[in-house]
């Protein structure tokens, strides 16, 4: 947790949900904890005990999976260009985001913060020096000014400073028409986006791989 700036992940709490706001901390099973974590710092990890291993290979240069010379190839390639191999939703509750990132001396608070707000809902994750705080909401109905006004109210909720190291990005529901394709299958973002209110993705990803292993044995069929 030290190399990825990861704090234990305890629970999901949740303010202003429902007809009567209260708050509700969704725990975990007992003896069941979690994980926040820096994506930055997990891809550098990785990546420095990945090229410590005998056993990898890392080719620097973007390949396709027809040149790639193995025997199963899992395409963790990020969201795709292209997106005709994919059904797409036509709707969608929130299609936009705000980050700012909160830095201080330690985390103040070990569950994920889940808020409900005017213009749609506020994450909060709790990582060693630093709190993300991402507002998701509506483009349509709401303006970034406005989300940021109402962001304000967070920050001074739970004493967070804002600072000028922010993110902006849109985004859309996705998931591949056919994800198990012979020896190759797709995970990650190169195989679904899901808006991401309760944090499955990783989960998502985990059956994906353990799917793909036993649809290659033959224990699936395509």
């Amino acid at each position: 947790l030290v190399n990825i700036g990861g704090t234990v992940k305890t629970g999901l709490r949740k303010k202003y949900w429902g007809s009567l706001g209260k708050e509700y901390v969704h725990t975990f099973p007992p003896g069941s904890v979690g994980f926040h974590f820096s994506v930055v710092k997990l891809q550098t990890y990785m990546a420095e005990k990945l090229s410590k291993n005998p056993r990898v290979k890392i080719i620097n240069k973007f390949a396709t999976p027809d040149t790639v010379d193995s025997d199963y190839v899992m395409v963790c390639s990020g969201k795709p260009t292209d997106m005709s191999e994919f059904h797409i939703s036509e709707y969608i509750p929130v299609n936009h985001a705000y980050v700012n990132q909160c830095y201080w001396p330690c985390a103040r608070f070990t569950d994920s913060l889940h808020i409900a707000r005017k213009w749609g809902w506020v994450f909060g994750i709790p990582l060693q020096e630093r709190c993300s705080i991402g507002y998701v909401f509506n483009d349509t109905f709401a303006s970034l000014d406005e989300v940021k006004e109402d962001m304000n109210t967070v920050f001074e909720e739970f004493g967070l400073t804002p600072s000028e190291d922010t993110l902006e990005l849109k985004f859309g529901n996705y998931y591949r028409k056919n994800n198990f394709q012979g020896r190759v299958a797709y995970n990650g973002n190169a195989s679904f986006f899901l808006e991401p209110q309760e944090s499955t993705s990783i989960t998502t990803m985990d059956y994906t791989q353990r799917y793909a292993y036993d649809y290659w044995h033959g224990l699936y069929s395509q």
